[in-house]
């Protein structure tokens, strides 16, 4: 690293890309997002996980504003948050941001030389080796998978290094670290790991709104807040003292609140520049999160393990997303609670949503909430063999009205749930077709999990815009008919699909146990498990031996 005389103050420099109501694209300032938070739709960071880390690190310095120079610590928590989402006009809880930024400015230097932005100044290796940039961007250490690729690789902008800084903290994959020194946890010259940084253990729920600022606030439960974080205990990293080498616990520990854990430091990083770009960065080990029974996160959801619980003490972990079934397992992690699960889980402790949305479901009957759109959006990410790459990242973005989260829509959480279950009864119905279909050629029977997985995938789109539909004055009935309609169809459809490329050995069958074996019983199993499953799409019999509006006949 140069000796120049540098600085990159976030709150001064431009470095969030965001997309503005107006359709444009700008990258604002730390201070700037805040004050046209009415005129940002979202922030874009360069990918998902960069949007994700980015937006819960405004949510803290929200949070602290509030707790430390707003009226949150005296209030009702209920009427302040309603208050300040209905009160579009009135900026107060935003222009309560500017002064905690400002008391905290020397803190959001990039390259401040005591106390850089979530680094540690003296960081280095014993033999002061500096690797390259690319460490501080999981996903460009393979040439195969990178966003970023060549010379690219080679230097970032101070923008980008603080982006990709935010984000190895939040999502950082397990792993063996350098050794740096004066880490007592140093053996043979290496750091050993420790798990990724908290954020890639969750499965994060955002909850949009029409702004930032609405965003804020439906990411905001306030009540939790106040009961959660300590103004005195709960600090984000920038407002602590600097971080050296050393963890703050020999093994793990919880977090002091959600601040702490929103801007956990997983990490120990030092940036290296020269001639304006980062050029080196060295990361490794930082502090180990505790997460069996740690719900300081409001923004994912928890999920009851029984393997780990005991008889006297139930475990709850946080909730990862499935990427194959994130639209179906994500919302209805974001919609269950105790009195609402599915008919399998009746013996054990529910799920826990996420405190976000359970704290918008606490205005459930308040009519200026009701009919507002938000997009909920599942972010996650799933790591290779023991955790130690990143091998895809999950997003998926629900469009709803507010009272659907409410459970104040005609369709309530109940009944989601039980269409989310249906539609997976189908989508395994149509794998088990698959198998029949493999036994009928003579060949053993298999699920087919690829063909589960497909219907479900192409099916979330269609979900997501039935959702969307969804308000107060839809008839129940009617919409559960138009749905279990519509995943009848398209598991017959698919199912027609594979009759039309078996052979014809398929066709003809085989006898096994006195009865026939064929592509038209396995059609007709099919059916019947549909009829059971979708209730209200139960149609007249229909079997491949009648020309279907495709044109199959068998």
């Amino acid at each position: 690293m140069t000796t120049e005389n540098k600085t990159f103050n976030l709150l001064d420099e431009r470095w969030i890309p965001c997309a503005m109501l107006d359709g444009t694209t700008r990258t604002l300032t730390l201070t700037e997002i805040f004050k046209e938070a009415r005129s940002v739709a979202r922030v874009v960071g360069d990918d998902p996980l960069q949007s994700a880390s980015i937006l819960r690190t405004l949510l803290v310095i929200f949070w602290r504003a509030q707790l430390t120079r707003g009226e949150l610590q005296d209030a009702d928590p209920d009427t302040w948050w309603e208050d300040r989402l209905l009160k579009h006009d009135d900026g107060k809880d935003l222009d309560l941001v500017m002064d905690y930024l400002d008391d905290c400015r020397p803190r959001f230097d990039l390259l401040d030389s005591a106390v850089p932005f979530m680094q540690v100044a003296e960081l280095r290796k014993p033999d002061e080796s500096i690797p390259d940039v690319d460490r501080l961007m999981p996903d460009s250490e393979s040439d195969y998978f990178a966003l970023r690729a060549g010379p690219g690789k080679q230097s970032l902008t101070f923008a980008e290094a603080a982006r990709a800084l935010i984000t190895i903290h939040a999502y950082d994959y397990a792993g063996i670290k350098p050794g740096t020194v004066g880490d007592p946890r140093l053996k043979g010259g290496k750091s050993y790991p420790i798990g990724p940084g908290w954020a890639g253990w969750t499965g994060v729920a955002i909850v949009h709104g029409r702004d930032l600022a609405e965003t804020l606030l439906y990411n905001t439960p306030a009540e939790f807040i106040l009961e959660h974080s300590d103004t005195e205990q709960d600090l984000p990293a920038w407002e602590r003292e600097a971080h050296t080498s050393v963890p703050r616990h020999k093994t793990e520990m919880m977090p002091d609140g959600p601040c702490d854990l929103l801007t956990w430091q997983a990490r120990r990083v030092r940036l290296h520049w020269s001639a304006g770009e980062v050029t080196g960065a060295l990361v490794t080990n930082g502090d180990k999160v505790i997460f069996k029974n740690q719900f300081e996160d409001p923004m994912t959801a928890y999920r009851y393990s029984k393997n780990q619980s005991s008889k006297t003490t139930p475990v709850h972990m946080p909730r990862d997303l499935d990427p194959s079934l994130t639209v179906w397992k994500g919302l209805e992690a974001l919609l269950i609670r105790e009195d609402v699960r599915r008919s399998t889980a009746k013996d054990q402790p529910a799920d826990i949503p996420p405190e976000t949305v359970s704290w918008i479901r606490a205005f459930q009957g308040d009519r200026n909430l009701v009919g507002k759109q938000v997009v909920v959006e599942l972010i996650g990410i799933q790591y290779g063999a023991q955790m130690s790459s990143i091998t895809n990242t999950i997003s998926s973005k629900i469009p709803m009205q507010l009272g659907t989260l409410m459970d104040d829509s005609a369709l309530r959480h109940k009944d989601l749930v039980d269409v989310i279950e249906q539609t997976e009864k189908a989508a395994t119905a149509l794998g088990q077709f698959g198998g029949n279909l493999k036994d009928a050629t003579g060949d053993r029977y298999e699920f087919d999990a690829n063909l589960k997985e497909s219907l479900l995938q192409d099916l979330s789109a269609e979900f997501t815009s039935w959702i969307a539909s969804i308000n107060q004055e839809s008839s129940v009935e009617g919409k559960r008919r138009e749905w279990e309609s519509l995943v009848r169809e398209a598991t017959l459809s698919s199912a027609r699909r594979l009759v039309r490329s078996s052979s014809p050995q398929t066709l003809i069958g085989k006898i096994r146990d006195t009865r026939v074996v064929s592509a038209a019983t396995a059609y007709d199993l099919l059916s019947s498990v549909l009829n059971k499953v979708l209730p209200l799409a139960h149609p007249p019999k229909q079997s491949l031996q009648t020309p279907d509006p495709e044109g199959v006949t068998a």
